[in-house]
């Protein structure tokens, strides 16, 4: 069985950047003789569960499993968060959007959610004040009486609605806005994908284990053990492995489909692909609180968000038919994008200001039968748990950051109901979480995780890696983290000589800049 769906461009490219021969860089032994020791452990064990996807549900549900006593395994073919899960718009909404519908129980429902992920995961989900920038009086009347249903709704949990005339964001903002609306709701931070590794490795238990790089290649249930075997291939290693576990857990997100049809696993439900991408811009200093506009199309919605040194701008919401094709902003969005966003500032933005860009497929969860073409807002937050009627298989449809915890308490619930309750284990703090080296990167607000520390205590393999996924460099810092005319190229000539490798430091920074040509500097030239 060949390995299911392709990942981007920018993660397949992986074993061009990283190759670990015989003699293995001093800087990756550490993490290198962790992998193997988990994979001694695991041998001629049987886990309880084995958990297909690295992505934000993945790992919530890991991290559950986990802390409830299970053994359970982890693998992803890519890194972690290495796909939709590092380009969310980083917000933790409740039902607001429900309102329009007149469906009351769903908007108390998902606050509910909203609000047990504030409560309970702080301080990676924090609450954050919204300005819904009403642009008619006559609107923002409407709009001003919604937010409050939607605050009663919430059961009076966080701030009421206010209602500002005069706010630092104006300064920048056209004169169209009649004034600003302003709610609560949630953000994750500091990043998204930072916050998929911190639950992966935070504690770890005996006997649980998260692995990136390592694809499942093949496998079939045995009905006499009542366990399922899965073939894996392990790209740090080079080396075939084999496991068994009592369940699996279907968590690939965009490859959920393809998975499920190469083991044979038939469902009532499919996905189908929405396309998402923002742009970043540079921030200025009075954007400090994230803003929701109305678009000219009726019924959509925009937000300019401040993370750090940029502003993000997004999402565009196009149904695509083919998820590995289109992981890729082109032309065509980043010139959506402007022209919106230009319609919203006093003065132009242009393709020069943008920093980087970020595009992701979310999976929406539909009926099999489904096949209008249309993407709703209703559609967009629906999920489902998957159990396959004779063999112990889950599958998980739809999914993003506001429901993680909702999807990984079900899984729970299931496993428990199947498997039966486990004694919780003692946590140990492993070495992610202990205090990081730092080291400062040109244009960096502060100091970042050093290279070494990523390489050795943090399975950081490749330069993308680091640069996108275990630091915020390459989103905040001009074309990947080269910098607007390339002046910073020595900064990553020095990361790429700390994690060593066969492949030598200039052909991994050389390697590094084919992909952020094609997939920024092509992009912004076909505006």
């Amino acid at each position: 069985m060949d390995e299911v769906g392709e990942r981007p461009a920018s993660v397949n490219c992986f074993r061009k950047m990283i190759v670990l021969d015989h003699a293995i860089p001093e800087v990756f032994k550490r993490s290198t003789l962790r992998r193997e020791a988990a994979w001694d452990a695991l041998r001629g064990e049987t886990v309880d569960v084995a958990i297909i996807g690295g992505g934000v549900v993945g790992a919530c549900t890991y991290a559950r499993l986990r802390a409830t006593g299970y053994r359970v395994l982890l693998v992803d073919k890519g890194d972690f968060a290495g796909a939709t899960s590092q380009a969310s718009g980083m917000m933790i909404w409740g039902g607001l959007p429900y309102l329009r519908n007149g469906e009351l129980r769903t908007v108390v429902k998902l606050c509910a959610a909203r609000d047990t992920m504030l409560r309970e995961l702080s301080p990676y989900v924090r609450a954050q004040s919204f300005r819904y920038l009403a642009p008619r009086p006559g609107r923002r009347l409407l709009v001003h009486t919604a937010l409050y249903l939607y605050w009663l709704l919430g059961g009076l949990r966080n701030s009421r609605p206010r209602s500002e005339l005069d706010f630092p964001e104006r300064s920048f903002l056209h004169g169209r806005h009649a004034g600003s609306l302003t709610f609560d709701e949630g953000v994750v931070g500091p990043s998204d994908a930072g916050w998929v590794l911190d639950m992966l490795f935070a504690q770890q238990t005996p006997g649980s284990v998260a692995l990136n790089y390592c694809a499942v290649r093949g496998g079939a249930y045995e009905p006499d053990a009542q366990c399922w075997r899965l073939e894996l291939c392990d790209a740090i290693g080079h080396t075939a492995r084999s496991i068994r576990t009592r369940w699996v857990v279907n968590a690939a997100g965009v490859w959920t489909d393809a998975l499920d049809r190469r083991f044979g696993i038939e469902t009532s439900y499919k996905h189908v692909f929405s396309k998402g991408v923002f742009i970043n811009v540079r921030r200025l200093p009075e954007h400090r609180l994230p803003l929701v506009f109305e678009t000219r199309a009726p019924g959509d919605y925009v937000a300019l968000i401040p993370w750090g040194l940029v502003s993000m701008f997004g999402p565009t919401e196009m149904v695509v038919p083919d998820p590995d094709s289109s992981f890729q902003a082109d032309g065509s969005d980043v010139r959506q994008l402007l022209d919106e966003l230009n319609h919203q500032l006093a003065r132009p933005c242009g393709k020069e200001d943008i920093v980087s860009l970020r595009c992701g497929v979310r999976t929406l969860a539909v009926e099999r039968s489904w096949e209008r073409t249309r993407v709703s807002q209703r559609l967009s937050r629906r999920h489902f748990l998957c159990a396959d009627r004779e063999r112990p298989w889950l599958s998980v449809f739809g999914g993003r950051l506001t429901n993680c915890g909702t999807l990984a308490e079900m899984i729970l619930a299931h496993v428990r109901g199947a498997l039966g309750p486990r004694t919780p284990t003692l946590a140990s703090a492993t070495d992610f979480a202990r205090p990081p080296e730092h080291e400062s990167f040109a244009e960096m607000p502060g100091p970042v995780v050093s290279a070494r520390w990523a390489a050795e205590h943090a399975m950081c393999w490749c330069l993308d890696d680091y640069l996108r996924r275990r630091t915020n460099i390459s989103q905040w810092v001009p074309r990947g983290g080269f910098g607007r005319h390339g002046e910073h190229a020595a900064e990553l000539l020095r990361v790429a000589e700390t994690l060593g490798g066969a492949v030598t430091a200039a052909e991994r920074v050389a390697a590094y800049r084919v992909q952020v040509e094609r997939e920024f500097d092509r992009v912004l030239a076909e505006c």
